[in-house]
């Protein structure tokens, strides 16, 4: 009698887990999760917490989250809460309503802060006070909750009241580098922040965590009341600047984030007649992606804003608003798109839309909490280094939340 043979039973095979997917699968089914999830991950394994946070993950990530404009419509602004501590609100640059309000995790000496710059969802920050300003700098990724102190300057031993501190930073997108640079002013025997004390600069790199002496010159005196850049485009960093006087607007004086050299720019020829220029009349910012000028003259109740339409062309200077307002408007030095953050006499600031010429009032008022707006970009960037913090929400009760806009507007300045 023949036996049938026992077919014989295949061979299970292991069940596939994740962490057994080639690394580019791994690394695209990842980058496919929100933020909050990445950052979670981190925590999972060595071999996810790696990926993550790899430089190249993180620049991958970033250029595909923004590569839709639907995710590059957020700003953030400087506030008050109601016991008057310093924190911040995002709001959609759309609709204008506030999306979320968090407290700033890092303390200082005073503990009022400046936003110098985003730059990928990177801010960067520093004391407002003038006898603290720009001797500790921070950088703060909200989104990741890390901050980062900076080590402090190769002159510090030259820091006195009388010192004067300007700032810029901005991203070397050539080497993926995250740069501060920093000058210093110093007041001479004869009164003179341009005399026999020369200006001393230094530049920061987040790469290497340290600061580096700039040897060349600094050919102009930078002036402002703001001190610092809120106009980085084409690659630099810029500010109004005179060859003289501490209180006359004659140029811009640029710094190029990439080449680390400074420059001249010519300012508009303003009819002088009308525009009696002096520090507090001006603000340098970016508009459309291009340098421009935001003046309003109090003495004459002219306002006009100018933009430069080809970057370094003296002759491209382009008058975009002449208008001759019932009351003196000032500048936050931000805007999204075609419309501006102004405010005016009663310190109420608005979104202000050239193209539509209206205004929309925020509901928020420009005090010692209220001065600086940026456009706010998620991203990965810190995830490895700095301080980890936790976002400080503040509760609904006290104004938080899915705040709207009023829809108080008017045509025109």
């Amino acid at each position: 009698m023949t036996e049938t043979p026992v077919p014989k039973k295949p061979r299970s095979r292991p069940p596939t887990t994740i962490n057994s997917l080639p690394l580019d699968v791994l690394t695209k089914i990842l980058s496919g999760f929100p933020i909050p999830a990445k950052v979670t991950f981190t925590s999972v394994c060595k071999s996810w917490q790696s990926t993550i946070s790899h430089p190249n993950f993180v620049i991958t990530h970033f250029n595909r989250l923004y590569s839709s404009s639907n995710n590059a419509d957020k700003f953030l602004i400087t506030a008050c809460s109601s016991t008057r501590q310093q924190l911040c609100t995002l709001r959609c640059g759309k609709c204008l309503v506030e999306l979320s309000r968090f407290g700033i995790p890092f303390r200082g000496p005073r503990s009022s802060f400046r936003i110098l710059g985003a730059c990928n969802g990177l801010l960067c920050l520093t004391e407002s006070f003038f006898d603290e300003f720009g001797r500790t700098i921070f950088l703060w990724n909200p989104t990741v909750r890390k901050f980062k102190a900076l080590r402090r300057s190769l002159f510090h031993e030259f820091f006195d009241s009388a010192t004067r501190v300007f700032l810029g930073f901005g991203y070397d997108q050539g080497i993926d580098e995250y740069k501060i640079v920093r000058i210093l002013y110093f007041l001479d025997r004869n009164r003179s922040y341009f005399g026999r004390r020369r200006p001393k600069a230094e530049i920061y790199k987040l790469g290497s965590d340290s600061w580096s002496r700039i040897w060349c010159d600094v050919p102009l005196l930078a002036i402002g009341d703001s001190n610092f850049s809120k106009a980085v485009v084409e690659g630099a960093s810029h500010w109004l600047a005179s060859e003289r006087s501490a209180r006359r607007v004659e140029l811009i004086m640029s710094f190029g984030i990439e080449d680390e050299l400074f420059g001249e720019l010519p300012l508009p020829e303003f009819d002088q007649r009308r525009v009696r220029l002096s520090i507090e009349h001006m603000q340098l910012q970016v508009i459309e992606g291009s340098l421009s000028v935001f003046v309003c003259s109090p003495l004459t109740r002219t306002c006009q804003i100018w933009k430069m339409t080809h970057y370094g062309m003296a002759d491209s200077w382009t008058q975009l608003y002449n208008t001759t307002p019932e009351y003196s408007l000032w500048s936050l030095g931000f805007s999204m798109r075609s419309a501006l953050l102004l405010f005016d006499d009663s310190l109420k600031i608005y979104f202000f839309d050239l193209k539509k010429h209206d205004r929309t009032y925020l509901g928020l008022t420009a005090d010692c909490c209220t001065r600086d707006a940026v456009i706010f970009q998620e991203s990965l960037v810190l995830l490895n280094e700095g301080t980890s913090s936790t976002l400080l929400l503040e509760s609904s009760s006290e104004g938080g939340g899915n705040r709207e806009p009023s829809d108080q507007q008017s045509q025109g300045l």
